[in-house]
This record gives C-alpha cells, sequence and structure tokens, in this order.
C-alpha cells in the first residue's frame, strides 16, 4: 500500500535535512503510550499484568507532546493499552497534527462510536 503523498514529502524532506546536517542517527517515528491500562484481556499480553496503580497512570499532555517534540521525529505513534481509553487523546492527538505531525493511533477501534447503526 502506498503512503500518502504528504506523508511521503514529508518523510522525504526530513531525510533531506538529516543529510544535510550529516546527521547519522536521527529518528523517523517515535512511539508514545500515553497509558498501559486497556478495555481488553488478551491472553498473552504483559500490559494488564501491571499493578493496578500503574494501569490507573495517565501520561499529561505536556509530557507527550514535549517527548515528540524532544525526539523531533514527523511521524508519532500513539499506542498503549488502549490510547482511546485516556481522557485527554484527543487533545494529544490534536496537538501534535497542529505542529504538522502525522498520528497513527493504535488502537482495536472498542471504543470508537458505530456509524450507520
Amino acid at each position: 500500500m502506498a503512503l500518502p503523498l504528504n506523508l511521503t514529502v514529508k518523510m522525504g524532506s526530513h531525510l533531506v535535512k538529516q543529510k544535510v546536517k550529516r546527521v547519522e542517527k536521527f529518528p523517523l517515528i517515535v512511539e508514545i503510550e500515553p497509558l498501559f491500562a486497556c478495555n481488553l484481556a488478551c491472553n498473552g499480553c504483559g500490559k494488564i499484568q501491571h499493578p493496578a496503580g500503574v494501569l490507573k497512570q495517565r501520561m499529561p499532555v505536556a509530557q507527550a507532546i514535549g517527548a515528540v517534540e524532544e525526539c523531533g521525529a514527523p511521524m508519532v505513534s500513539l499506542a498503549g493499552g488502549e490510547p482511546l481509553m485516556h481522557p485527554q487523546i484527543d487533545i494529544i492527538t490534536r496537538e501534535l497534527l497542529d505542529r504538522g505531525k502525522f498520528v497513527v493511533l493504535c488502537t482495536n477501534a472498542v471504543l470508537l462510536p458505530q456509524v450507520g447503526s
């Protein structure tokens, strides 16, 4: 499957900028896990085996945005557990999109509203 043209251009320009700066190693994508909690209990998943205190933790918006900004990668994967369980995932996503980042939301989609039913 081909990448969208704007993503291809963004990634290509990021690569060229790093090469011009003679940066040998640099990130293309950063993965942020704003929480470990999940709405499923899949066999073999280590996330749900964390202590309850860890599962209740939520990464603050400023920390998530700061980590992405510090990294400098043009693409962000929001994963977790289930990122849609984070009460501010919409704000995190909007802030990243407003900064020109390409955001991939890694979700099981169970919490998305069903359309047309």
